[in-house]
C-alpha cells in the first residue's frame, strides 16, 4: 500500500493562534492553511513549505513537510506558547 498525504495525521493536532477553534490535523489542512495565508506578498519560506506539503507522498516526506510547517508556524508566532514540545505523525 502506498502512503498518501491523506493518511498523515499531526499528533496532537496543531492549534494555531489565529484560528484556535480549527486545529490542523492533516497535511492537506496544513497546505490549505498556507494557501489561505497568501496575502499578495512574496514569502519564499511559506511557499517552500507549501510546495513540500503538496509534494509529500511517503511518510518520510510527510514528516519532513510537517516539521517544516511547524517551524514556519513557530517563526511566524502562530503557535500558542503552551503547545506540546513534541509532535509526531501517525498513519
Amino acid at each position: 500500500m502506498q502512503d498518501s498525504a491523506a493518511d498523515f495525521r499531526f499528533s496532537p493536532p496543531v492549534n494555531i493562534e489565529a484560528v484556535p477553534d480549527d486545529p490542523i490535523e492533516t497535511i492537506a489542512q496544513a497546505a490549505r492553511f498556507l494557501r489561505s495565508h497568501r496575502d499578495g506578498e512574496i514569502d519564499i519560506a511559506r511557499d517552500t513549505v507549501l510546495e513540500q506539503l503538496e509534494a509529500a507522498r511517503t511518510i518520510e516526506e510527510q514528516q519532513t513537510a510537517a516539521e517544516a510547517f511547524l517551524a514556519w508556524l513557530d517563526a511566524e508566532g502562530l503557535i500558542p506558547e503552551d503547545r506540546p514540545a513534541k509532535r509526531s505523525a501517525s498513519s
